[in-house]
């Protein structure tokens, strides 16, 4: 869940994929060419995982297909039904449904929890 909250855009994205295929990072969508055909990454060409930045750390949030940074597509699939319900103001009467929804309101509001304290934590600094 967290993944989902702070990299969207590459959350859902199947490493295997990455590998095959180049990615629109600012999108998270794979890249096409002029005829809308995804874009075969060269043999060779580095990957977002296997790039670090200023502090040495992956481009990638994942880290690396083999460090267990991934979502199942069942999270996914729950995510999605999740959100929809929500939408809508109207979730099944269904106890999986409700321990879903349970654990995912639970990280969203850690996360906003955690927004707002880094929001206050800026604001304070910028006050001093």
């Amino acid at each position: 869940m967290w993944l989902v909250l702070a990299h969207p855009k590459v959350a859902t994205r199947d490493c295997h994929d990455c590998q095959r295929w180049r990615y629109d990072e600012s999108t998270g969508a794979r890249a096409l060419d002029f005829r809308e055909k995804s874009i075969a990454r060269f043999p060779g060409e580095s990957l977002p995982c296997e790039l670090t930045d200023e502090r040495g750390e992956s481009c990638c949030p994942k880290v690396s297909p083999t460090a267990g940074v991934a979502l199942w597509p069942h999270n996914v699939a729950a995510y999605q039904h999740y959100k929809r319900c929500k939408a809508v103001g109207r979730f099944p009467d269904d106890s999986i449904v409700e321990a879903n929804a349970a654990a995912i309101a639970n990280v969203e509001s850690q996360w906003d929890r955690m927004k707002q304290d880094r929001l206050e934590s800026l604001l304070t600094q910028r006050s001093h």
